[in-house]
């Protein structure tokens, strides 16, 4: 007989404190990018080219990808502190379903806690259910980059294309530079 286990995104009870968010500045010379791949498909190949943008962008020269065995399953506190050792920046990827874009906010929201600025990468129907989420991990203002959905069916070109988005609005948002317009929802092509 198989045993499904069911996970439900939802904590047990709201924290007994708040997450202030770490501090945004332009990394140094020997920050660390941490990028967390929760399995999903074409999260990999999504982070892989944010690093390189990044590499080129804010000058990123240790970058630690970090694969998650489960998108359903939010990373640990160990995990968690292991990671955030010399990091300037995690970037956890790819929430485009319900679970999987919570656990990335969890993940997020973990580092923020350990005071290393992170972003998680969600698709634009999860965006409420983060959101509220988010405030019951106790980061209402959990930092996110919103990519149409689906993302796993996209080409490398369009792959590329959102890498860039994301690249763009890190780099707005720890360099102080100005990140392009959005694009209008929907399928790029």
């Amino acid at each position: 007989m198989a045993v499904l286990d069911i996970v439900v995104p939802e904590p047990a009870d709201p924290p007994a404190d708040l997450v202030s968010r770490a501090p945004r500045r332009a990394p140094g010379p020997r920050d660390r990018l941490v990028l967390v791949d929760n399995g999903k498909p074409s999260a990999r190949v999504l982070l892989d080219l944010v690093a390189t943008d990044l590499r080129t962008r804010l000058g990123f020269s240790d970058v630690v990808m970090h694969s998650k065995p489960s998108a359903a399953k939010p990373l640990t506190g160990e995990e968690s502190a292991r990671l955030a050792e010399g990091a300037g920046l995690m970037i956890a990827a790819l929430g485009d379903c319900g679970a999987c874009s919570a656990c990335s906010a969890n993940d997020a929201i973990q580092f923020e806690r350990l005071g290393v600025p992170a972003i998680a990468v969600i698709t634009e129907p999860f965006q409420s259910l983060v959101a509220r989420f988010a405030v019951r991990l106790g980061l209402a203002d959990v930092g996110t980059t919103v990519l149409p959905h689906p993302v796993a069916s996209r080409s490398e070109e369009e792959l590329a294309a959102y890498a860039g988005r994301v690249a763009a609005v890190v780099t707005a948002e720890f360099a102080g530079s100005a990140a392009p317009p959005e694009p209008p929802a929907g399928r790029a092509g």
